[in-house]
C-alpha cells in the first residue's frame, strides 16, 4: 500500500501512470497498480496505491524463481538476495575493455539483458525521472549458467513534471553524466549507460528505439488519453480524499497538477528531440509513413516496439538503419515489403529516406488459433484433467496439422494425418483420459508445463514458420481469475488478435469449455479479474 510518494500531495496517480503507459509497449519489469479506498478501523484514510513490492517476493510472483534463485541488488551493488560475483565481473570487464570494439560489446550482451536495459534507459529519460539513477534503481539475475541482467521500473513519481523544469530536462546528459553529486546521479549510477554509448551498434538501438517510442507508445495523443483515464479512475473519490487530508487544498488545485502532467504529454518530445540531436550530432528527423496495406490483417514493429495503427506517420533519423518486422494476425501471413530487395523476410533492416513509406502486405493464411488455455489448475482439476490448449480452426477450409509443433510453453509435435476441420476444435492435455467424452480429437502433450507466472506459447508449422502465438501473464490486463482458481484463459472471439489480453476473458465455467464455443452471449457484465470486487 503506497500514498503515491513523492506526488501525494499532487494526483495520487503518477508513477502508476508512468508505468501504464509503458506496459504492454516496451519488454520491461514494472509494478502492478490498482487505486483503493482505504479505512483503518473504520476511518477513512482516502486514496492509496496498491503496488507489488519489489523483493524476492516479486521475481517468485512473475518469473517464478524463488529466493536462492536469483541475484537482487539495489543501488551500488548492494546485495537484498544472492550475491554481487556475477555483477562485479561484468563491472570489471566494462571498466577494462573498449566498448566500440564490437566483440566486447557483443560478449556483455550475454551478462545483461541489453534491449530491456536501453528500454528501461529510455523509459527513464523520457519520464525525466531526477529522483533515479542514484536511487530507486534494482537489478536482478536468475542464478542460472545464462542468466543475463534485468532491471525494474519502480518509483518513478519525481518525474513527469513533478517539479518544476520537468518538461525541458536534459535527461539524457543526466543520465550519463561523468562527475554527477551523491544524489541523484553519481557516477556509479551512470557507469553503465555512458560506456555502452561508446558502442555504435548499443548508441544506434538507443536513438532509433527512442524514435519509435516518440511516434507511437509516447505520442501525445496516447498519453494524453491515458491521462484522462487515469484522471476519471480516481475523481470521484478525489473530494473526500481532499476533505481528509486537506492536500490537494482543492479540487482546482487537483486538477491544476494534472495539468502539468498534460503539459509534460504535449511537449516533452519537443525538447527530447534537441536533446538527441544535440547528444549525438543528429541530423533532423525524417518522415516515414508506416503503413499495413490491408487494415486489420498485421501490425509493423520498428526497433521492437508496436506500431499498430494502419497508417502511422513516423519520424525517424536518417543516417542510421531501423529494424522492422511484420508481424500477421491471426488468420493471415506475410506477404513482403513494397520496393526492397529483401522484400519477402519479415524482419528487414533499413535506411530511411524523407517522405519515404515502409508498406507491409499480408494476405490470408493459416487459420489456426490459439482459443482457451487453461495454464493453471485448482488443486481437484489438477487431480483430474490438469493444463490444456485448445485451438480452433477459424477458417473455412480443412487444416493438416501434421508436423505442426509447440515450441515455446510446451513441447509438442503432431503425428502424421492431423486434421482440423473448419470451425471444429483440437484439444492437447496432459490426461486425455479426462475427456473421452469430447467428439473432437485429444492429444496427450508429455514435454513441459505451461508456466503459472506466464509465458508465451508458441504453435509453428512443419516448415518452422509461425502460425499463431499467445504470449499470456497471471496479471491484470490478463483475466486474473484463470491464475488457479479453477478458470481458463478463454478467447472472447477467435477472430480478434489473441496476443491482446483485452481479447480474452475467464471462462464461463470452472474449468473451461475444451471443444465447445467459449461465449454463446457476449453479457452486460462481466468479472475480468477477482480483485475488483
Amino acid at each position: 500500500m503506497r500514498n503515491s510518494g513523492n506526488d501525494n500531495h499532487s494526483t495520487m496517480f503518477r508513477d502508476g501512470l508512468m508505468q501504464g503507459l509503458v506496459k504492454g509497449q516496451m519488454d520491461l519489469d514494472l509494478q502492478a497498480y490498482r487505486p483503493a479506498i482505504v479505512y483503518i478501523n473504520g476511518d477513512y484514510w482516502g486514496i492509496h496505491n496498491l503496488r507489488e513490492k519489489i523483493n524476492e517476493s516479486y521475481l517468485q510472483n512473475n518469473y517464478d524463481y524463488g529466493k536462492d534463485q536469483i541475484d537482487l541488488l539495489e543501488r551500488d551493488r548492494v546485495v537484498l538476495a544472492g550475491d554481487v560475483t556475477h555483477y562485479n565481473r561484468m563491472y570489471s570487464f566494462l571498466n577494462r575493455n573498449d566498448m566500440s570494439k564490437p566483440e566486447n560489446y557483443t560478449y556483455v550482451k550475454t551478462l545483461m539483458d541489453m534491449d530491456e536495459f536501453i528500454n528501461y534507459q529510455i523509459a527513464q529519460i523520457y519520464f525525466s525521472n531526477t529522483d533515479w539513477p542514484g536511487n530507486n534503481i534494482k537489478f536482478w539475475r536468475p542464478k542460472t549458467e545464462n542468466g543475463r541482467w534485468r532491471w525494474i521500473v519502480f518509483d518513478t513519481d519525481f518525474g513527469f513534471n513533478l517539479k518544476e523544469g520537468g518538461l525541458s530536462h536534459n535527461t539524457i546528459e543526466f543520465a550519463a553524466a561523468t562527475n554527477g553529486p551523491s544524489w541523484p546521479n553519481p557516477p556509479w549510477s551512470t557507469f553503465l549507460f555512458r560506456t555502452l554509448l561508446k558502442s555504435e551498434e548499443f548508441r544506434n538501438t538507443f536513438i532509433q528505439r527512442f524514435a519509435s517510442c516518440m511516434n507511437s507508445t509516447f505520442s501525445p495523443e496516447r498519453v494524453l488519453n491515458l491521462i484522462e483515464q487515469y484522471k476519471s479512475a480516481i475523481a470521484p473519490e478525489m473530494p473526500g480524499h481532499i476533505a481528509r487530508w486537506k492536500y490537494p487544498s482543492s479540487m482546482n488545485a487537483w486538477n491544476t497538477e494534472i495539468g502539468k502532467m498534460i503539459s509534460f504529454g504535449r511537449y516533452r518530445l519537443r525538447a527530447l528531440e534537441r536533446h538527441l540531436v544535440g547528444k549525438f550530432s543528429l541530423k533532423a528527423l525524417v518522415d516515414c509513413s508506416l503503413v499495413v496495406a490491408e487494415e486489420g490483417m498485421g501490425w509493423i514493429y520498428v526497433e521492437d516496439v508496436p506500431q499498430t495503427d494502419n497508417y502511422l506517420p513516423a519520424r525517424f533519423y536518417p543516417e542510421m538503419p531501423i529494424h522492422a518486422k511484420a508481424c500477421p494476425k491471426p488468420g493471415y501471413r506475410f506477404v513482403g515489403w513494397e520496393g526492397l530487395s529483401n522484400a519477402a523476410i519479415d524482419s528487414i533492416t533499413t535506411f530511411v529516406a524523407d517522405e519515404s513509406h515502409l508498406i507491409a502486405y499480408f494476405e490470408e493464411g493459416n487459420s489456426i488459433v490459439i482459443n482457451e488455455i487453461h495454464y493453471h489448475p485448482d488443486a481437484l482439476q489438477n487431480a483430474e484433467g490438469g493444463e490444456f490448449i485448445e485451438l480452433f480452426n477459424a477458417g473455412n477450409a480443412i487444416v493438416d496439422l501434421s508436423g505442426y509443433s509447440f515450441t515455446k510453453g510446451i513441447s509438442f509435435t503432431f503425428p502424421e494425418r492431423t486434421w482440423i476441420f473448419p470451425r471444429e476444435y483440437l484439444l492437447l492435455t496432459q490426461n486425455p483420459n479426462h475427456y473421452t467424452d469430447l467428439e473432437i480429437n485429444v492429444f496427450e502433450w508429455k514435454d513441459g508445463r505451461l508456466d503459472n507466472a506466464g509465458e508465451e506459447i508458441r504453435l509453428v508449422d512443419r516448415f518452422g514458420q509461425l502460425v499463431n502465438a499467445v504470449a499470456y501473464e497471471r496479471f491484470d490486463p490478463w483475466p486474473t481469475l484463470a491464475a488457479g482458481y479453477g478458470y481458463s484463459l478463454s478467447l472472447s472471439d477467435p477472430t480478434l488478435d489473441n496476443d491482446d489480453p483485452q481479447n480474452w476473458r475467464a471462462s464461463q465455467h470452472r474449468g473451461g469449455t475444451p471443444g465447445q464455443t467459449n461465449f454463446h452471449e457476449f453479457p452486460s457484465t462481466e468479472i475480468r479479474n477477482w480483485n475488483q470486487y
